[in-house]
């Protein structure tokens, strides 16, 4: 063989090796897609909402509207049996649209709240800082009403129902009163100083704050 032979056939033999370097195998090709995927469905919401039952549907828009939540309340708008059977519904149905805060209340995701049509329970206030808005019974409506300001001596549980029975016509119980000051404290519009017994205040100047009572 010729040296202008033997040339032409390493020349022949080089170039399958030099295409395998630059040409990605299937395997390869295929695992990037599923990657891209995976991070798409994350990423866009909206693409999995499809997918949600019109029971996962209704039962976002509660996490929505009651946000900050807990599993208790859940439980008793869900009519469910245990806060352990909330924990599985969120983790197993609503995980890529509900989180915990760092006081380990229940959220919805920014995305959540745009994909149902629902006003969420509270909204921050104008610079961002603190609670502006809060949509709430007519019950805790006339609590924030009775209930005194940042600045003056917070009041009891009892002190509250008894300002609600003199300034209103309601005449709740304890407990209706106890757990209307327990939301709008989940919701950062009440503070609680602890004495003898927790008391109540506002958290935000009166005026400061936006009170819608929902239908």
């Amino acid at each position: 063989m010729s040296v202008s032979d033997r040339e032409r056939v390493r020349a022949f033999e080089v170039v399958p090796i030099v295409a395998s370097c630059h040409t990605p195998s299937a395997a390869t090709l295929l695992s990037s897609s599923l990657r891209t995927d995976t991070h798409s469905t994350r990423a866009r919401p909206i693409d999995s909402l499809m997918t949600l039952s019109e029971e996962a549907r209704s039962r976002l828009a509660d996490v929505v509207e009651l946000q900050p939540t807990k599993n208790s309340e859940l439980q008793e708008r869900w009519a469910m049996d245990s806060g352990s059977d909330v924990h599985g519904y969120l983790t197993g149905e609503l995980d890529d649209y509900t989180f915990r805060d760092d006081n380990s209340l229940i959220r919805a995701t920014s995305e959540a709240a745009d994909l149902v049509d629902v006003e969420p329970g509270v909204e921050p206030g104008e610079d961002g800082d603190g609670v502006g808005t809060v949509r709430v019974t007519a019950l805790q409506a006339d609590v924030i009403e009775v209930l005194p300001g940042p600045d003056e001596r917070s009041k009891s549980v009892v002190a509250v129902l008894n300002a609600l029975r003199e300034h209103t016509d309601r005449d709740p119980d304890v407990d209706e009163v106890r757990s209307a000051l327990q939301r709008l404290r989940r919701q950062e519009a009440v503070e609680v100083e602890y004495r003898s017994v927790p008391t109540f205040r506002l958290a935000v100047p009166r005026e400061d704050l936006t009170v819608e009572i929902k239908d």
